[in-house]
């Protein structure tokens, strides 16, 4: 496969073509589950389900940064895999705190104007015109956040997960290929929640399918930011 070529089928056939999919798919999704139940046991136990994603985190950045033909990479390298996770994780809650701030803003506008109140004949405008914003925003971030979790992976440095300038300038050049790219990882990870989640013993599925559909998505996204 040619460099930047966006290929879909291939990243399905990097991933089950590898001999050991099965295992680093039982790892991903042991730290997937582990996470997900230590939450629900407890809200204190939090920040451990936290570090568990930030090494499923720090997978993915790895296979972003690796060849997107070659062979997953290995599970290895605990705690640089797991420092990478959470380097991610925060640079990525910095963006979306942008969407907060937004509707902190629209809510105390709407509070100063009185519009909030159930009489106001503003209510309804600035209540679908919120939501409009919150939601186009949310999905501009998403994009966005999307190709600088590539960038991020693939120059190994903290500032290149704010490269906003050199994102939108490779997204001038290959926009088509990276809005195809993020549309097919949004509905992989939909689809891998979804989907087991019709079932009560699917559901119990949702941590492998998860991690299948991320690390997937993530060689989908990596295929489309690359044009060297």
């Amino acid at each position: 496969m040619a460099a930047g070529t966006l290929d879909p089928n291939a990243a399905f056939k990097r991933y089950f073509s590898d001999p050991d999919w099965g295992a680093k798919t039982a790892t991903g999704a042991s730290f997937n589950a582990i996470a997900i139940l230590l939450v629900m046991l407890h809200s204190l136990l939090l920040p451990v389900s936290v570090l568990l994603w930030s090494v499923v985190c720090g997978y993915m950045l790895k296979v972003m940064r690796s060849e997107p033909s070659g062979k997953l990479p290995e599970w290895s390298e605990w705690s640089e895999t797991a420092i990478s996770g959470m380097t991610w994780f925060a640079a990525a809650t910095g963006f979306f705190l942008i969407v907060l701030s937004a509707f902190t803003v629209s809510f105390m506008v709407g509070i100063g104007r009185g519009w909030l109140s159930a009489h106001s004949t503003k209510f309804l405008p600035w209540s679908i015109s919120t939501f409009a914003l919150l939601f186009l925003l949310t999905l501009f971030i998403s994009l966005l956040t999307a190709f600088l979790q590539v960038n991020m992976a693939q120059e190994e440095r903290m500032p290149a997960a704010f490269a906003v300038r050199k994102v939108l300038t490779r997204f001038r050049r290959r926009g088509r290929e990276m809005f195809v790219a993020w549309l097919l990882a949004v509905g992989l990870n939909f689809v891998a929640v979804l989907i087991p989640m019709c079932t009560i013993l699917g559901a119990f599925l949702v941590p492998a399918s998860s991690f299948m559909a991320s690390a997937i998505s993530a060689t989908i996204l990596a295929q489309a930011y690359n044009d060297e």
